[in-house]
């Protein structure tokens, strides 16, 4: 899997790259990540939405913790899309790293899937 460690991320966004939520729009409104060139596709509505999805440029997925997002770059993957990554971790391991939400998050960390704010190497 491509994956890409939270704090790793703003030394490569730009205009080039398109960060997906692909977390639930209610989750999407009540907070995410503090990033440019970011949009909110749920996992639920990828299938009918995917035209939406460049093939010209990267695109960065990401969710909660990860799985939604690395489930979202599959099922990309499949359909032909294949300048992808997800951020390890998502949004919990985000803000382990002490990066920028916009929002209030929930205390989502406690039934995170991400034990600290390290990546795999």
């Amino acid at each position: 899997m491509k994956k890409i460690c939270p704090n790793k991320i703003k030394e490569i966004i730009n205009r080039k790259r398109l960060i997906v939520d692909v977390r639930e729009n209610f989750e999407y409104q009540n907070y995410r990540i503090d990033v440019q060139n970011m949009t909110n596709i749920p996992l639920s509505d990828i299938e009918q939405r995917i035209n939406e999805f460049p093939n010209d440029r990267e695109i960065i997925l990401v969710c909660n913790n990860g799985l939604r997002s690395s489930m979202a770059l599959k099922f990309l993957e499949q359909r032909g899309f294949n300048n992808l990554r997800y951020i390890e971790g998502g949004i919990v391991k985000w803000i382990q790293n002490s990066l920028k939400i916009i929002g209030n998050a929930p205390d989502i960390v406690s039934h995170s899937l991400s034990l600290d704010k390290t990546c795999e190497k």
